[in-house]
């Protein structure tokens, strides 16, 4: 999509529910996830299939790639997570929930850590190198969506069912700030690129700034002025950090 919004490309190879898609760092590449199990890379200069992984028993919610555009994570409905060599189609290490399948997962900026919500409220922080939990936080019994790192790996943005945005120091388990009430129009919280404030997005198209300095909000954007933000922040690859509400 354009800064004036008008579609520069359509791909329609699927005949069922595509939950998630998002870009690779460099921008040359797509990654969706669907309701049919499936994993598919596109080259969005062709719009053509690169690359399709079935590696899930139940639909797939939610996927995203490492900082270096190696590796993917994906997210299951049949309850795990699965990191995969996305060249060779080799799954490297599952992580599996207790309860409850996970809804999203986000590697850190160096790609070292990997956080993860579930349906069950609880948010988890595993080595991407060993696969061990590092941190487990019960922190909304409503149920969680999604959540991001910081650049320095040490505050999440959470977004809850309820449509709550959420700042958490992790290695206190404390709740540090609560951005926006509960409200169904909440789509998507970022980060800004220096982590000096958050981005949060609804489902009408606005959008506002939120100061991490003074707790509050600084700026207000309609659906015309967040275009043309979103569009800088998916460019510079921050959206890998980012979380959403579908």
């Amino acid at each position: 999509m354009l800064a004036n919004g008008s579609c520069i490309q359509t791909i329609q190879q699927y005949s069922i529910c595509v939950n998630s898609i998002c870009y690779s760092p460099d921008g040359k590449k797509a990654l969706s996830a669907s309701k049919d199990g499936t994993l598919k890379e596109w080259l969005l200069a062709t719009g053509e299939l690169i690359h399709t992984i079935n590696g899930h028993s139940s639909s797939v919610l939610d996927a995203c790639y490492s900082p270096d555009g190696k590796k993917i994570l994906s997210t299951s409905e049949d309850g795990t997570i699965k990191e995969w060599l996305i060249e060779a189609d080799i799954c490297l290490q599952i992580f599996q929930g207790r309860y409850d399948y996970f809804n999203s997962a986000r590697y850190n900026i160096e790609g070292q850590k990997i956080l993860t919500t579930s349906a069950d409220g609880t948010l988890k922080e595993w080595s991407a190198n060993t696969g061990i939990c590092l941190n487990s936080l019960i922190v909304n019994h409503k149920g969680l969506w999604g959540a991001c790192y910081n650049k320095s790996s040490n505050k999440a943005l959470l977004l809850s069912m309820d449509g709550e945005v959420e700042e958490w120091a992790l290695e206190t388990g404390r709740l540090l700030n609560v951005i926006h009430e509960k409200s169904e129009k909440t789509k998507l919280a970022l980060y800004n690129e220096d982590d000096s404030a958050v981005y949060i997005s609804f489902h009408d198209g606005t959008a506002i700034k939120w100061s991490s300095s003074t707790c509050s909000i600084i700026d207000i954007y309609d659906d015309n002025e967040w275009d043309k933000i979103h569009s800088d922040v998916y460019s510079h690859g921050r959206y890998t950090w980012g979380l959403s509400h579908i």
